[in-house]
Order: C-alpha cells, then sequence, then structure tokens
C-alpha cells in the first residue's frame, strides 16, 4: 500500500510503500523542515492527532492503530 505524508498545506512531503501488514511506517528524510498534518493511506486521507515537526534530514516515522 502507498502511504504519502503531507505538510499544512496539504502538498506531498514524503512518500512510501509497505506491505499491508505494516504497523511502523519508516520514511526517507524530508529535504527542508516541515509540519506534518495528515497522510494519505491507499488514497484515504487522514489527519495526524498532533501536528509532527520534522526538521530537514530526519526520517518520519508514522505508526498505524488497527
Amino acid at each position: 500500500m502507498e502511504v504519502v505524508l503531507h505538510d499544512k498545506n496539504g502538498s506531498a512531503v514524503a512518500r512510501v510503500t509497505v506491505t499491508g501488514d505494516a504497523e511502523r511506517i519508516e520514511f526517507p528524510a524530508v529535504e527542508r523542515d516541515v509540519v506534518i498534518s495528515g497522510y494519505t493511506l491507499d488514497g484515504a486521507k487522514h489527519a495526524v492527532d498532533e501536528p509532527m515537526t520534522v526538521l530537514a534530514g530526519q526520517f518520519p516515522c508514522l505508526k498505524l492503530w488497527r
């Protein structure tokens, strides 16, 4: 499945494809400082509970609760 992180403007920041049973998703390093406010999981948009600040060079991580 494809997972995409979005900033507060809705722009894609990082994208990765993972298996359907993944619970923890690690993304490649971001190129700029960004605030993650949502993600898309197989085309369905979701908001994060609390916006996440990620600095340039850091590797964002997303944990899925099922």
